[in-house]
């Protein structure tokens, strides 16, 4: 998909936002990317492919790897 001039309302990235000189807070959209970059590098470090590793593992034992929320 080819990047789009309004990163606020899908995407995230203000670099190329045509709104970002007229925010004067974060939005929402920014936030989800920043938290998608973050997951992204958590990922490729050696704590995140240990914990991959451990939910896989938990997965194939037949276990649950999150939290199931019943709200």
């Amino acid at each position: 998909m080819p990047p789009t001039s309004d990163q606020w309302k899908q995407g995230g990235d203000c670099s190329i936002c045509r709104r970002a000189k007229y925010c004067r807070t974060t939005c929402k959209q920014h936030k989800l990317w920043m938290q998608r970059a973050m997951a992204q590098i958590f990922a490729k470090t050696k704590a995140g492919r240990m914990m991959s590793a451990m939910k896989q593992a938990i997965h194939n034992a037949g276990g649950e790897t999150e939290y199931m929320d019943d709200g």
